[in-house]
Protein backbone atom coordinates (compact mmCIF):
# COMPACT_ATOMS: atom_id res chain seq x y z
CA UNK A 1 0.00 0.00 0.00
CA UNK A 2 1.22 3.16 -0.69
CA UNK A 3 1.43 6.52 1.61
CA UNK A 4 2.29 10.44 0.23
CA UNK A 5 3.52 12.79 2.26
CA UNK A 6 5.77 15.20 1.73
CA UNK A 7 7.47 17.23 4.55
CA UNK A 8 4.86 20.31 5.87
CA UNK A 9 1.75 19.12 4.34
CA UNK A 10 -0.60 16.74 4.74
CA UNK A 11 -1.52 12.84 4.19
CA UNK A 12 -2.28 12.45 0.25
CA UNK A 13 -4.57 9.45 -0.37
CA UNK A 14 -3.07 6.87 -2.67
CA UNK A 15 -5.42 7.95 -5.58
CA UNK A 16 -4.93 11.49 -5.50
CA UNK A 17 -0.77 10.66 -5.54
CA UNK A 18 -1.87 8.54 -8.67
CA UNK A 19 -3.50 11.12 -10.67
CA UNK A 20 -0.94 13.60 -9.79
CA UNK A 21 1.95 11.36 -11.29
CA UNK A 22 0.01 11.07 -14.20
CA UNK A 23 -0.86 14.61 -14.53
CA UNK A 24 3.00 15.52 -14.62
CA UNK A 25 4.27 13.29 -17.62
CA UNK A 26 6.09 16.78 -18.88
CA UNK A 27 8.13 16.90 -15.97
CA UNK A 28 11.82 16.78 -15.79
CA UNK A 29 13.09 13.67 -13.99
CA UNK A 30 16.35 14.57 -14.28
CA UNK A 31 15.73 17.58 -12.25
CA UNK A 32 15.15 15.35 -9.03
CA UNK A 33 17.56 15.58 -6.54
CA UNK A 34 18.81 12.24 -4.37
CA UNK A 35 20.15 14.12 -1.54
CA UNK A 36 21.00 10.94 0.19
CA UNK A 37 20.48 6.82 0.67
CA UNK A 38 20.63 5.30 4.46
CA UNK A 39 20.18 1.67 5.64
CA UNK A 40 18.94 1.56 9.03
CA UNK A 41 16.57 -0.27 11.50
CA UNK A 42 13.19 0.50 11.98
CA UNK A 43 11.88 1.24 15.62
CA UNK A 44 10.80 -2.39 15.76
CA UNK A 45 13.96 -3.65 14.51
CA UNK A 46 13.16 -4.25 11.44
CA UNK A 47 16.02 -3.12 8.34
CA UNK A 48 14.70 -0.73 5.81
CA UNK A 49 16.00 1.96 3.51
CA UNK A 50 15.41 5.55 3.90
CA UNK A 51 15.93 8.30 0.59
CA UNK A 52 15.98 11.96 0.45
CA UNK A 53 14.70 13.10 -2.66
CA UNK A 54 14.09 16.98 -3.40
CA UNK A 55 12.11 18.81 -6.12
CA UNK A 56 13.11 21.74 -7.27
CA UNK A 57 10.83 22.51 -9.96
CA UNK A 58 7.44 24.42 -9.50
CA UNK A 59 5.07 21.24 -10.78
CA UNK A 60 4.72 17.71 -9.12
CA UNK A 61 7.21 15.55 -10.77
CA UNK A 62 5.51 11.52 -11.48
CA UNK A 63 8.68 9.10 -11.40
CA UNK A 64 9.36 4.98 -10.79
CA UNK A 65 11.72 4.55 -8.11
CA UNK A 66 14.08 1.48 -8.24
CA UNK A 67 16.76 0.86 -5.73
CA UNK A 68 18.93 -2.24 -6.48
CA UNK A 69 21.48 -3.71 -3.55
CA UNK A 70 24.62 -5.48 -4.38
CA UNK A 71 27.43 -6.80 -2.48
CA UNK A 72 31.30 -6.54 -3.04
CA UNK A 73 32.86 -9.62 -3.24
CA UNK A 74 36.77 -9.80 -3.76
CA UNK A 75 37.74 -12.73 -6.17
CA UNK A 76 41.23 -14.91 -5.89
CA UNK A 77 42.55 -12.60 -8.24
CA UNK A 78 41.71 -9.53 -5.92
CA UNK A 79 39.45 -8.02 -8.37
CA UNK A 80 35.98 -7.21 -6.91
CA UNK A 81 33.16 -8.10 -8.90
CA UNK A 82 29.10 -7.22 -7.43
CA UNK A 83 26.39 -9.65 -7.01
CA UNK A 84 22.88 -9.15 -6.31
CA UNK A 85 21.53 -9.20 -3.22
CA UNK A 86 18.91 -11.80 -2.79
CA UNK A 87 15.42 -9.39 -2.31
CA UNK A 88 17.72 -6.11 -3.18
CA UNK A 89 15.38 -4.72 -5.75
CA UNK A 90 13.13 -2.56 -4.28
CA UNK A 91 10.67 -0.41 -6.50
CA UNK A 92 7.69 1.89 -6.05
CA UNK A 93 6.06 4.84 -8.24
CA UNK A 94 5.36 8.13 -6.36
CA UNK A 95 4.41 11.97 -7.16
CA UNK A 96 6.67 14.17 -5.64
CA UNK A 97 5.83 17.71 -4.88
CA UNK A 98 7.36 21.24 -6.35
CA UNK A 99 9.57 22.59 -3.61
CA UNK A 100 9.22 19.57 -1.33
CA UNK A 101 12.11 17.15 0.07
CA UNK A 102 10.18 14.06 0.50
CA UNK A 103 11.95 10.81 2.56
CA UNK A 104 11.06 7.64 0.43
CA UNK A 105 11.32 4.78 3.19
CA UNK A 106 11.35 0.95 2.16
CA UNK A 107 10.68 -1.36 4.39
CA UNK A 108 11.37 -5.08 4.46
CA UNK A 109 14.86 -5.33 2.96
CA UNK A 110 17.06 -7.60 3.31
CA UNK A 111 19.45 -7.91 6.24
CA UNK A 112 22.69 -7.23 5.66
CA UNK A 113 26.04 -8.87 6.46
CA UNK A 114 29.27 -7.22 7.32
CA UNK A 115 30.99 -5.96 4.12
CA UNK A 116 31.33 -3.28 0.98
CA UNK A 117 27.87 -2.28 -0.82
CA UNK A 118 26.60 -0.31 -4.00
CA UNK A 119 23.12 1.05 -4.13
CA UNK A 120 21.54 1.92 -7.75
CA UNK A 121 19.17 4.14 -7.84
CA UNK A 122 17.17 4.91 -11.33
CA UNK A 123 14.07 7.35 -11.06
CA UNK A 124 12.44 6.78 -14.67
CA UNK A 125 9.16 8.40 -15.85
CA UNK A 126 8.35 7.24 -19.49
CA UNK A 127 11.83 7.45 -21.51
CA UNK A 128 13.21 9.75 -19.38
CA UNK A 129 15.48 8.37 -16.73
CA UNK A 130 18.78 9.54 -14.36
CA UNK A 131 20.61 6.69 -12.37
CA UNK A 132 23.36 7.02 -9.17
CA UNK A 133 25.32 5.13 -7.86
CA UNK A 134 26.18 5.23 -4.23
CA UNK A 135 28.65 3.23 -2.32
CA UNK A 136 28.10 2.35 1.78
CA UNK A 137 29.63 -0.03 4.14
CA UNK A 138 28.20 -2.23 6.78
CA UNK A 139 31.08 -2.60 9.85
CA UNK A 140 31.36 -6.01 12.00
CA UNK A 141 29.31 -4.23 15.00
CA UNK A 142 26.58 -2.69 12.70
CA UNK A 143 26.03 -6.12 11.77
CA UNK A 144 26.13 -7.66 14.50
CA UNK A 145 23.28 -4.44 15.80
CA UNK A 146 21.22 -5.58 13.23
CA UNK A 147 21.43 -9.23 13.54
CA UNK A 148 20.42 -9.09 16.90
CA UNK A 149 17.80 -6.43 16.28
CA UNK A 150 16.50 -8.48 13.89
CA UNK A 151 16.21 -11.71 16.03
CA UNK A 152 14.29 -9.97 18.75
CA UNK A 153 11.77 -8.62 15.90
CA UNK A 154 11.33 -12.11 14.92
CA UNK A 155 10.13 -13.73 18.52
CA UNK A 156 7.95 -10.48 19.45
CA UNK A 157 4.82 -10.01 17.83
CA UNK A 158 4.84 -8.04 14.79
CA UNK A 159 1.54 -6.98 12.65
CA UNK A 160 3.60 -4.61 10.52
CA UNK A 161 2.55 -5.12 6.87
CA UNK A 162 5.40 -4.55 4.09
CA UNK A 163 4.35 -1.44 2.39
CA UNK A 164 6.68 1.76 0.73
CA UNK A 165 5.91 5.13 2.17
CA UNK A 166 7.10 8.69 2.32
CA UNK A 167 7.08 9.53 6.05
CA UNK A 168 8.87 12.15 8.25
CA UNK A 169 12.04 11.25 10.10
CA UNK A 170 11.38 8.74 12.58
CA UNK A 171 13.17 7.08 15.33
CA UNK A 172 15.41 4.72 14.20
CA UNK A 173 19.22 2.85 13.84
CA UNK A 174 21.24 4.56 11.35
CA UNK A 175 23.51 1.19 10.14
CA UNK A 176 24.97 2.95 6.98
CA UNK A 177 24.65 6.86 5.39
CA UNK A 178 25.70 8.30 2.03
CA UNK A 179 25.35 11.15 0.72
CA UNK A 180 25.85 12.20 -2.73
CA UNK A 181 26.97 15.68 -3.42
CA UNK A 182 26.32 16.59 -7.17
CA UNK A 183 29.31 18.18 -7.80
CA UNK A 184 31.43 14.88 -6.59
CA UNK A 185 29.63 12.80 -9.22
CA UNK A 186 32.01 12.59 -11.89
CA UNK A 187 35.03 12.01 -9.19
CA UNK A 188 33.33 9.33 -7.56
CA UNK A 189 32.97 7.66 -11.42
CA UNK A 190 36.79 7.75 -12.33
CA UNK A 191 37.57 6.34 -8.80
CA UNK A 192 34.69 3.60 -9.65
CA UNK A 193 36.22 2.97 -12.64
CA UNK A 194 39.88 2.30 -11.31
CA UNK A 195 38.76 0.28 -8.64
CA UNK A 196 37.02 -2.53 -10.54
CA UNK A 197 39.72 -2.56 -13.52
CA UNK A 198 37.23 -0.85 -16.11
CA UNK A 199 33.60 -1.41 -15.10
CA UNK A 200 30.74 -0.20 -16.79
CA UNK A 201 29.70 3.60 -16.15
CA UNK A 202 26.02 5.16 -15.79
CA UNK A 203 24.34 4.06 -19.22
Amino acid sequence: MLHAQAQDTHMIPPAVTAMSAAATSDSAVSDLIIAHCDYRLSPDGLPMIELSVMNPDISAIGADLTVSLTHAVQSAQDEYRYVDVGGGKLKGSFAFMPGKEAQVIFRHVPLLMQGEYEAEIRLKHGKESQLRRLDFDISEQEAELAKSAWAQSKSGVSGRRAGISFARGIGSILLASCTLALAAVRLWRTRRIGMNGGRNNDQ
